[in-house]
């Protein structure tokens, strides 16, 4: 519904990309509009946009509830699905019913709801790193496979290899799980043969199918042959694979773990499209930075040099470098100018 920017309340959803006369996009559909929001709109003379009206509303106390009870069912399927990485370590087969147990009614929730779930790292902690792992980057590659067009089925067995990548992990050294120091050579090398372990694993099982099982051979294999087990390139990489890699690696580099402090979502983003370009799919790195972009504008973030501050825009050709407010003077810094400063923590 067309609707002037002055009769736009809190809480209505873009139906469409909003943008200016110079066909800068300036704000994602889907983006629910706050107050912060709806000033930037009239910052850049936006008379009007196309919107939908939530049917209730009760949507700020709705939105609250559903994001509790979202979190809670996240940490119970982490904690559900250690006691299976538990029940591997010691021996027992995997079954892959069990896993399509716990992250398929998560997953549903998620798109049902429309729920962020990109901010996950914030509930893992080192010593369960492994299980908030494979539980995140299931989500993740299912919520990528959707705004990817892919179908149902294909979706569902996307999440499922998300959430089983590192199940060849289970055949790891405890000492080398545990490490709290940077891994040794000899021991990198034993984790570089987890994809084939987990591969071998899940040998037979009728309900990961085998597009899903190359994807978990493959997930950490890198476009321009630099990844492994087989530094497989482009083309002979599937594309389950692809998105995997992308929600692995995001996920990976914005988690604590023992021997590594978990860094910003905007300085992953900026390694995986600038610094790693050529390594990953453009579609799903675009895919995530698009996911990433719809929860970006309104952020309060801590900088490089230590001020605070909100963002106020964000150029698509350039998300991790927003314009910030900052807090204590006003001042708003472009990040995209202003290269040696960058986002540290978003809170």
């Amino acid at each position: 519904m067309i609707t002037s920017l002055r009769d736009v309340k809190d809480g209505y959803i873009l139906a469409k990309d909003v943008e200016v006369k110079s066909s800068r996009l300036i704000m994602f559909k889907d983006t629910v509009l706050t107050k912060a929001k709806i000033d930037l709109l009239r910052a850049f003379l936006v008379e009007s946009v196309d919107v939908i009206i939530p049917a209730s509303n009760q949507m700020d106390s709705i939105n609250a509830s559903n994001k509790k009870n979202f979190i809670e069912f996240y940490l119970h399927s982490v904690n559900e699905y250690k006691k299976l990485f538990l029940n591997w370590q010691s021996g027992l087969s995997t079954n892959v019913s069990d896993v399509r147990a716990i992250i398929v009614p998560l997953l549903e929730q998620a798109m049902k709801n429309n729920e962020d779930v990109f901010n996950l790292h914030t509930y893992s902690s080192s010593d369960d790193y492994m299980y908030h792992h494979a539980v995140s980057v299931g989500l993740y590659s299912g919520i990528l496979a959707k705004h990817l067009g892919l179908a149902k089925g294909e979706i569902l067995q996307i999440a499922l290899a998300g959430c089983l990548c590192d199940v060849g992990m289970a055949k790891m050294a405890e000492g080398i799980l545990q490490k709290e120091s940077k891994l040794s050579a000899e021991e990198y090398g034993d984790v570089k043969k987890h994809p084939i372990l987990g591969y071998q694993m899940l040998q037979g099982m009728m309900t990961l199918k085998k597009d899903a099982q190359v994807a978990i051979i493959q997930h950490h294999e890198r476009l321009d042959g630099s990844g492994y087990p087989l530094g497989d390139k482009t083309n002979h990489i599937h594309f389950y694979a692809r998105i995997i890699a992308v929600a692995d690696t995001y996920h990976a580099m914005t988690t604590d773990k023992n021997y590594q402090a978990r860094q910003s979502p905007f300085k992953v983003l900026d390694i995986i499209k600038y610094d790693q370009f050529g390594k990953f799919d453009l579609n799903v790195t675009n895919a995530l930075t698009s996911k990433i972009a719809n929860i970006g504008i309104g952020s309060k973030v801590i900088l490089s040099n230590l001020l605070s501050g909100e963002i106020v825009f964000m150029n698509p050709q350039f998300i991790t470098r927003p314009i910030v407010k900052i807090f204590e003077t006003g001042e708003l810094i472009d990040l995209d100018r202003v290269r040696s400063i960058y986002i540290e923590e978003v809170y």
